[in-house]
């Protein structure tokens, strides 16, 4: 018998008794990370935006979201905002433009109003606008100049991401979104999918709070994400797209949550 036949017996033999042969690698698997105490069913917000306060409306889940956080691990102090009510507020407050605003603005606005006590990293509003290669975050940061890159996207949602300490605004350049969860595939390493909420209902005369899936896409160098969606209202189908410009970051971890002299705001629960 040659030694070729031989091989085909011996390879034969190993699949039909389920043997794995040492040439075989591991199957890939894609994994998702959810922000804590969330998933598809549960812990979101979708709160609707006023004119044009998409970023308003995305300010007050992520704000919504950490509150619950925070009340689960310490004993909370401070005004705890209903995401209606601090929505509502940023499209009236004059501290903010009529045209349309920044999250970050937003998040900051609300931590020094509601928890002035705890400490920033960086003291002034913009310098929580960072860079890529800046790492040294505060609680709220902002990593701007992504422009569809997928390398630069894909490195600071998994640094952060996948922490679970973090929910997330996603922005293009005419819309932002609320970004929950995202989808890594571990043999490659990259963002297949995420999760988010949107500040415009499907339908506006019978408005329904979802999470929505997207898909990742490329074409040529642009990275961005893309789901079909069903206008009720006109009974037709289209396509929304994510191309993402900027990524920003409010997070829980411990050692940001503290004052100026290094104490911690918050006295954990017993």
């Amino acid at each position: 018998m040659g030694k070729m036949k031989k091989t085909s017996i011996i390879i034969a033999l190993a699949y039909a008794l389920g043997i794995i042969l040492p040439f075989s690698s591991a199957k890939a698997e894609k994994v998702q990370y959810w922000a804590k105490g969330v998933s598809e069913d549960a812990g979101w917000y979708n709160t609707f935006q006023f004119t044009n306060g998409c970023w308003a409306a995305v300010s007050s889940n992520m704000i919504a979201w950490w509150q619950d956080r925070i009340k689960e691990t310490y004993i909370y102090t401070g005004k705890c905002w209903d995401p209606e009510e601090v929505n509502r507020e940023f499209d009236r407050n004059t501290y903010f433009n009529d045209g349309g605003d920044y999250v970050y603005k937003a998040l900051d606005w609300y931590l020094h109003e509601t928890h002035p006590a705890i400490a920033y990293t960086r003291t002034n509003l913009y310098q929580s606008y960072l860079f890529e290669d800046d790492y040294d975050n505060p609680i709220i940061f902002t990593r701007g100049y992504i422009d569809s890159n997928e390398a630069i996207f894909t490195d600071v949602l998994l640094r952060y991401f996948t922490t679970g300490n973090y929910v997330a605004q996603i922005r293009d350049m005419n819309h932002a979104w609320t970004l929950w969860a995202i989808e890594v595939d571990t043999e490659t390493n990259t963002i297949t999918r995420i999760w988010v909420t949107d500040s415009v209902p499907n339908d506006r005369n019978n408005p329904k709070k979802e999470i929505h899936a997207l898909d990742s896409k490329r074409y040529k160098d642009l990275f961005y994400f893309e789901r079909g969606i069903y206008d009720e209202e006109n009974n037709s189908w289209g396509v929304q797209a994510i191309h993402p410009a900027e990524l920003t970051f409010f997070g829980i971890e411990g050692r940001f949550l503290v004052d100026a002299n290094g104490e911690p705001v918050f006295e954990q629960k017993p």
